[in-house]
């Protein structure tokens, strides 16, 4: 997600979850004879037993937000919440409205993992089954649901469950299956399905930085080849560690557009469980965070390879779990921030000169982690 320049440091670490705050060691006082939830001195305690004292602004509200967009010029930030959109006044920081599910007797779905676009005066948020739910502001600047965008079901039966998406051209949007484990184009004048791409297994995020050119991270890496270690996740045979069983791929299809249709042009080999993308200005490289490696993979987008990896843990000595998921990018392309969900912060990276692409040729050639910023429980 690339944050508009006229917003300030503070609002770029601003962290959105249900109770905000960051963590830290043990201090004073046992977390084990403290009650769950906020603390008389302003810390938070929650389940997984860790001590949070957020940085920056909290705004709290119920249920579980795992997306953010700007809509209004920046006026408004976006949440996708579990089962809603929450809108934010970005001066105040007060909420404007709650923009709920339309309740179905026959459906339970709620938004889904990941998934939220703005665009003019709509705003698309895929859902956890089979659509892609399109809401339109209104002449009193209130937003109401307007269409529903339907998703061609997987071979393997049940839901879609979309989630990452993207624009490629004015009309046509890309929606991710992670259960199809293809991208779905859908054409937004007719609002049908036009094409069903292949890619890698269970896709998440999607990235087109031109008309002719998108980025999709796998969670799942690449199929497994015969008679090679493997398992089913949701009905798809998976790569995996023959010690473990735990799945061991990863990796980025490069989707090239040639005659009016998508394909695979490239596949890119990176850490395990891809999440967040986000390209730097020029679009010469574009970060991609391994939930299931702590690391962040920089891709040279001109020769389609891993030029660095970076690790986001906040000490070495750890063992893995840091669960870097999202990332941002700030508006001088050389510091990145990554949500290191399982540590409750961001991870502060200055992107060294192999990672991006103005031409200084002071400082290091590596990245590295400046800090960490505290956030709420799980960014």
């Amino acid at each position: 997600m690339q944050l508009p320049r006229s917003l300030t440091t503070s609002a770029i670490l601003l962290s959105i979850t249900c109770l905000l705050a960051t963590a830290t060691l043990r201090s004073a006082g046992d977390p084990d004879s403290l009650p769950v939830g906020l603390q008389p001195d302003g810390r938070i305690i929650v389940p997984t037993n860790q001590i949070l004292t957020p940085a920056g602004q909290q705004i709290t509200f119920p249920g579980r937000p795992v997306d953010l967009a700007f809509a209004d010029g920046g006026r408004t930030l976006v949440a996708k919440n579990l089962r809603s959109l929450v809108f934010i006044d970005t001066a105040s920081g007060k909420i404007k409205q709650t923009l709920s599910l339309p309740a179905r007797p026959s459906s339970n779905a709620g938004l889904s993992v990941v998934g939220l676009l703005v665009r003019d005066n709509e705003v698309y948020a895929s859902d956890s089954q089979n659509h892609v739910r399109v809401a339109q502001r209104e002449a009193n600047g209130r937003y109401a649901w307007e269409r529903d965008l339907a998703l061609t079901k997987p071979k393997v039966g049940g839901a879609v469950h979309p989630a990452g998406m993207a624009f490629a051209s004015a009309n046509e949007l890309l929606v991710a299956s992670t259960r199809g484990n293809n991208l779905q184009r859908i054409n937004l004048k007719t609002g049908q399905v036009e094409e069903i791409v292949p890619v890698g297994i269970a896709p998440y995020m999607v990235c087109c930085p031109t008309p002719g050119r998108c980025y999709v991270s796998n969670w799942g890496g690449e199929p497994p080849s015969k008679g090679s270690p493997q398992a089913y996740s949701s009905g798809s045979p998976i790569r995996v560690d023959p010690r473990t069983g735990v799945a061991n791929d990863g990796s980025v299809s490069v989707l090239e557009k040639v005659g009016g249709r998508w394909r695979v042009a490239h596949t890119i080999r990176v850490g395990l469980h891809p999440s967040g993308m986000v390209l730097n200005p020029t679009g010469e490289f574009l970060y991609v965070a391994n939930a299931n490696s702590d690391t962040v993979s920089v891709i040279d987008t001109r020769s389609c390879r891993v030029v660095e990896t970076i690790d986001c843990r906040p000490e070495k000595r750890l063992p893995f779990g840091s669960g870097c998921n999202a990332l941002c990018l700030a508006a001088d392309g050389r510091t990145l921030y990554v949500a290191n969900g399982t540590n409750n912060c961001l991870a502060s990276v200055r992107l060294g000169r192999l990672a991006r692409s103005d031409k200084v040729t002071d400082g290091p050639e590596q990245s590295s982690v400046q800090g960490f910023i505290p956030t709420g429980w799980y960014p």
